[in-house]
């Protein structure tokens, strides 16, 4: 998820969910997303972001606030980055709904 840097067009300010303390409802990729998004979208404070190019990032997919739905060419850099072999759809959805 990320958003224009306020000073600068060629940047962005991206925000994720790395669950670092393994916190119980946070369990698939989708989940992280909409953690992140909420973060993003209500402005609450978190150092769980990064101030980033746009060059060096690569949009995989789409969020409506439920699930990911992953361009043809986003399965592969999405599970390079879970660091699992293969994507499952249940990694795309929330796991509260």
């Amino acid at each position: 998820m990320g958003r224009d840097a306020p000073d600068d067009p060629d940047y962005l300010v991206i925000y994720f969910e790395g669950n670092v303390y393994g916190a119980s409802n946070i369990k698939t990729f989708a989940d992280r997303v909409y953690h992140a998004a909420d973060r993003m979208e209500s402005h609450y404070p978190t150092i769980a972001t990064a101030y980033v190019t746009r060059t060096s990032l690569v949009e995989i997919g789409k969020f409506d606030g439920e699930r990911v739905t992953l361009y043809d060419d986003g399965f592969e850099p999405l599970a390079y980055w879970l660091n699992d072999s293969v994507v499952g759809t249940s990694e795309l959805c929330r796991s509260d709904l």
